[in-house]
């Protein structure tokens, strides 16, 4: 579980909120179910959508400071899903991503390396993006659910 407040009750930082989160993650084989952390979870200003682009940028820049510490030979990344009509061309822009966000809070995530979502044998289409957050890999992942007509879009951000 992850802290909200320390013993003085107030607000653990951004970079403690993640660090106790990977701990878990790591401790209890959160890494085989995909246990994420949302970043309305890291902060509560990252609470509201128009919030989601910038706090993404920050939860990512904090994150790969506790990670190159607590968990550096896992795969970091931020992920989010996107809207999935049919005609959207992938995010060009920092504003693109924003409107093209779906309805759920940008998330992060550590995977054993080979066992991420774009992997070779994950079946997923990847398209490889520009830099739409400062210094990391940024890719479109777009792959069909079963019994699903339209196909799921979701934004990756690799430190």
């Amino acid at each position: 579980m992850i802290r909200k407040h320390q013993n003085d009750g107030s607000i653990d930082s951004s970079e403690e909120v993640i660090e106790s989160w990977m701990r878990m993650v790591l401790e209890t084989g959160g890494t085989e179910r995909f246990d994420d952390l949302h970043i309305d979870q890291i902060s509560p200003k990252w609470k509201h959508r128009e919030t989601w682009v910038m706090g993404s940028m920050e939860a990512i820049n904090v994150a790969r400071k506790v990670w190159s510490r607590t968990a550096p030979d896992k795969v970091l990344a931020l992920m989010c899903s996107l809207a999935c009509e049919s005609n959207e061309c992938p995010p060009d822009s920092t504003e693109e991503l924003a409107a093209q966000m779906d309805w759920s809070p940008p998330s992060l995530y550590l995977f054993e390396p080979g066992s991420e979502p774009w992997s070779k044998s994950s079946g997923v289409g990847v398209q490889q993006l520009k830099e739409l957050l400062p210094s990391c890999t940024c890719l479109l992942l777009e792959f069909r659910a079963v019994d699903e007509i339209e196909p799921r879009r979701t934004f990756v951000c690799i430190p």
